[in-house]
């Protein structure tokens, strides 16, 4: 009887809404509770004038970075009792589909068109994940939607003037219909169709107002278009210029532009320019004095003296962001004795500039911060390469701090940065120091970020105490501003076999002392041995350790206060719990004397959030780490294997509450060896709960 029955309500339902037997359904509606449309609805967006209609069309070219859904056929996805078809090995796969995309990529797809009617999500979890794509979104598709939306669409001149770079058609469609309006040649993630296609974009170089070339990897035409560049310039006038942005970093040689040959011989309009792996000639006339915002990247410079490259920056009163990159500078720049600049007026002043970035010498940049007048407001973004500096020169070097001085005195008294990051990296012989995400409740204009990049050669490793004290005086007058600073991160990079033994050597005072000076410290990272150097040091000056016999010992608190108050976090990266710790230069300590060692008692002394990335540690040392944090405990990628065959520990609890760590292990040349050390249970502390 049930089964007449539901025969009959089959024979009742539309045909379209019938949903054949053992078959995928195609779409939604033939789901009940869906039903085709009789009538369509009407488009109220085509009731608005068309001149309204044209004035939106005409901003979506500017739409940068805009990505649509791509949906799967319905008849390429798998079937339902294709796989497995255990309920159980299912979910299992479900969950593990999920390790295999971030957060953020979930909700990117969850965010774009079609995704609530994909069938794809609707029988697989995460189906749109696993089956569907995304691409750039076609603006071009609005001459798609209607009649009416494509006959605007072709007659709006305005909506023509970016090149439609999609394929020739549509390069040739955005010049022709874009009549006399000037014209915008961006680089963007959409590559030219032809080569033959940019060469007649450029034919109409006099209508051109932004002129952006690339030559990246997905780009080849690009490369195959440069040669011919300097013959547009010469063939006809660019009056129209307002941004050039060229960037031929991947060739094997710079391109030179010539422009003493260009029909134009000024840019009365220029504002932009930005160059990368560029040669220009001496008298370039790029470098014109409307221009708001120069880059110049591994350019040869168009100036050879110091005298030159003053003389300007004194015909560009009105730049607002200025950089020089990766490029030779003029040789007196650098030179013991200061350059000779007998015809030139200093300081030169740049009033307008908000962004100075500049790489170089340490002396050059010196000797540039004082040569010229900046706001104090400006942001700054310096990438010093430090060498051995002459006697003579000194004086020079101590002149910088002054512009540091007034540029942290001018800051308003309430203004702080919320997040400030000092980074050591030992192994690439770098330091850098930057100051970001400014507070400033009075809106009074300041510097809002600045940065501060150190580097030396192998070499160079014995300045490397006078490179640390060169960074810390010039980030002083900035560092009283951390009172109300939310994170403040620190990370050490060291891998002793590629440090140099001049850094080696002084890094317990030089460097890790530094950890201390950065007052309210909460992120700390130890990556490679940097780990294995830093926690015996901060152990020691947390515990006196007193040994009962050679092979037992006890650690007790110090009374003074514990370094590191505000640790809330610490990072733990490609290290081994098992690694002997280094007695000297020379020798390493018994087999027993491991760096878990050293975690143990700092984890007794602090809870921080610990989060281990890349590090070899035993079942039993996990085991440890994870009873003494509990959910304060973070893993990424962490290499486990069984006690028995490497280092084993083990942890005994007393009546008293204290704890005894027992390390044994077995090493060539000294057998089993095995160390202990007590805890008092008055120095162990809780966990913290989690935030």
């Amino acid at each position: 009887m049930e089964d007449a029955e539901r025969i009959d309500r089959a024979e009742m339902m539309p045909k379209e809404l019938r949903k054949p037997a053992h078959s995928f359904q195609a779409t939604l509606v033939q789901f009940p509770g869906f039903a085709s449309l009789s009538k369509p609805r009407p488009c109220y967006i085509n009731a608005i004038p068309s001149e309204l209609l044209m004035e939106v069309l005409v901003y979506l070219p500017s739409v940068m970075d805009a990505y649509t859904r791509v949906h799967i056929d319905p008849l390429m996805l798998p079937s339902d009792d294709e796989g497995s078809g255990d309920e159980v090995d299912e979910d299992d796969s479900d969950d593990d589909s999920d390790e295999d995309f971030t957060h953020d990529t979930i909700c990117e797809a969850e965010a774009q068109e079609g995704y609530g009617d994909c069938l794809a999500e609707r029988h697989h979890r995460r189906g749109c994940l696993l089956f569907c794509s995304q691409r750039r979104w076609n603006y071009l598709n609005v001459l798609r939607v209607c009649k009416t939306w494509q006959a605007i669409a072709l007659s709006c001149p305005a909506f023509w003037t970016t090149i439609a770079k999609h394929n020739a058609h549509t390069v040739e469609l955005s010049l022709r219909l874009s009549g006399n309006l000037p014209l915008y040649l961006n680089a963007d993630t959409t590559p030219w169709p032809s080569v033959n296609s940019l060469l007649r974009s450029l034919n109409h170089l006099p209508r051109i107002r932004t002129l952006s070339l690339s030559s990246g990897s997905r780009d080849a035409h690009v490369v195959h278009a440069i040669p011919y560049l300097n013959d547009y310039f010469m063939s006809y006038s660019a009056a129209l210029l307002e941004e050039l942005r060229l960037d031929f970093s991947n060739r094997g040689m710079p391109s030179w532009l010539t422009t003493t040959n260009w029909v134009q011989r000024t840019f009365p309009v220029l504002k932009v320019l930005d160059l990368n792996y560029i040669s220009l000639s001496g008298t370039c006339t790029l470098l014109s004095h409307s221009l708001t915002e120069l880059s110049l990247t591994r350019c040869v410079a168009p100036w050879e003296t110091t005298a030159e490259l003053l003389d300007v920056l004194h015909s560009l009163p009105l730049l607002v962001h200025l950089t020089i990159a990766e490029m030779d500078h003029p040789p007196d720049l650098g030179a013991d004795d200061p350059p000779s600049l007998a015809n030139i007026v200093l300081p030169v002043r740049m009033r307008h500039l908000r962004s100075l970035g500049l790489q170089g010498p340490t002396l050059c940049i010196s000797r540039l911060l004082t040569m010229t007048e900046t706001p104090l407001t400006m942001d700054l973004d310096l990438k010093y390469e430090h060498r051995a500096i002459p006697p003579a020169a000194a004086v020079e070097i101590g002149h910088t701090y002054a512009v540091f001085d007034l540029i942290g005195n001018a800051m308003p008294d309430d203004a702080y940065f919320k997040d400030i990051t000092l980074f050591i990296n030992l192994a690439e012989r770098s330091i850098e120091f930057s100051f970001g995400c400014l507070k400033n409740p009075s809106n009074r204009p300041c510097t809002e970020e600045m940065t501060h990049l150190h580097t030396w050669s192998m070499v160079e490793d014995t300045i490397f105490p006078s490179t640390w004290a060169f960074t810390q005086r010039i980030a002083a007058p900035f560092l009283p501003r951390i009172t109300h600073v939310e994170e403040i991160s620190m990370g050490i990079i060291l891998h002793r076999y590629t440090t140099g033994a001049a850094i080696s050597l002084s890094l317990p005072p030089k460097c890790f002392s530094s950890v201390l000076d950065v007052t309210g410290l909460t992120y700390l990272l130890l990556e490679f041995d940097a780990a294995m150097e830093f926690l015996p040091w901060i152990v020691r000056l947390m515990y006196d350790v007193t040994a009962t016999d050679g092979f037992h010992s006890s650690a007790e608190l110090k009374s003074t206060p514990s370094p590191l108050p505000n640790l809330s976090k610490l990072k733990l990266a490609d290290c081994n719990m098992a690694c002997l710790m280094p007695l000297n230069n020379l020798y390493l300590s018994a087999p027993s004397d491991t760096l878990f060692s050293y975690l143990w008692l700092f984890l007794h002394a602090k809870k921080p959030i610990t989060h281990l990335m890349n590090v070899k540690i035993s079942n039993a040392m996990m085991a440890e780490v994870h009873r003494l944090l509990g959910a304060r405990l973070e893993l990424d990628y962490c290499d486990l294997w069984e006690p028995e065959e490497l280092t084993q520990v083990a942890v005994r609890l007393a009546a008293d509450c204290s704890e005894e760590l027992i390390v044994t292990a077995n090493e060539w040349g000294w057998g089993q060896h095995t160390k202990s050390i007590v805890v008092p249970g008055s120095d162990i502390r809780d966990p913290m709960p989690s935030s």
